[in-house]
């Protein structure tokens, strides 16, 4: 079967652990780019055995050697991607074998130079097992899309994609992306950190007003999770995630408005 005429984005540091499982995962695509950080490890010369492009994050989206800017990296893979159609893939995540072939699917029907943007559905994989009922699913992410569909890659953190005004959203109603999520609780709460860190420097200064409308969303998403935890403890009989990893998540927005209270200017 030839090879899906379409990009696959990965960022990469010292990834040697997940990344041959990721790229295995997407082996079927035509063209790989590998945005790396500075790794030490073998993450280079696994990405250089699957013939990935290898290209350099650059130090304008970086600090103190992390990144800080992940849209602007993010637009680093797209400029070197050969193909209109992307996929974007963490270097710890799996493409399902029905996502990736839904994937073929679309391009099939709309061409290599059609359009479109479409979400994708991802679930967890916890201690070599795969998690059917967690607060937050349906947990979806646009994450394969037309370049000729959209504008770049903004926010610094938690980036998403800008579509072209006229641009409808879509969904692949077919297969998953897998997301290993640790089993370590402090290593969650310590990699969430760092994303409230940057979260909380980018918001500098912080508006009342800003603030206000921070805190109304995150108690509106945590009563959310909390009507689906209860609901999935009833009606859910798959494997569940873990109640203490399910609370993790409401904790992680005590400490977004905490860091965000700090840098209110009144």
């Amino acid at each position: 079967m030839p090879k899906i005429p379409a990009t696959v984005t990965i960022l990469t540091k010292n990834n040697e652990k997940t990344l041959e499982r990721a790229l295995n995962s997407v082996k079927d695509f035509d063209d790989l780019v590998i945005c790396d950080g500075g790794s030490i490890d073998e993450t280079l010369a696994i990405a250089q055995k699957f013939g990935a492009k290898i290209i350099t994050q650059s130090e304008e989206f970086l600090q103190d050697g992390k990144i800080f800017d992940f849209a602007g990296v993010r637009n680093q893979t797209l400029a070197a991607a050969k193909h209109n159609w992307i996929f974007w893939l963490d270097s710890d995540e799996q493409a399902g074998e029905d996502l990736v072939a839904a994937i073929r699917q679309v391009i099939l029907e709309r061409g290599e130079d059609g359009g479109g943007a479409f979400w994708v559905n991802r679930k967890y994989v916890m201690a070599g097992k795969i998690i059917d009922c967690a607060s937050t699913y349906p947990n979806r992410q646009m994450r394969f899309f037309a370049k000729n569909s959209m504008e770049g890659m903004i926010k610094k953190v938690h980036e998403r994609i800008k579509l072209k005004p006229g641009v409808e959203k879509e969904f692949l109603t077919t297969g998953f992306m897998y997301l290993p999520t640790e089993d370590d609780l402090m290593a969650v709460r310590r990699k969430w950190g760092y994303q409230i860190a940057v979260a909380a420097a980018q918001a500098a200064p912080m508006s009342p007003r800003k603030f206000l409308e921070a805190f109304f969303h995150c108690a509106k998403v945590s009563a959310l999770w909390l009507f689906r935890l209860a609901r999935d403890s009833i009606f859910c009989n798959g494997t569940k995630m873990p109640f203490k990893f399910e609370m993790e998540r409401h904790y992680f927005h005590l400490r977004l408005l905490r860091a965000y209270w700090r840098v209110i200017k009144f």
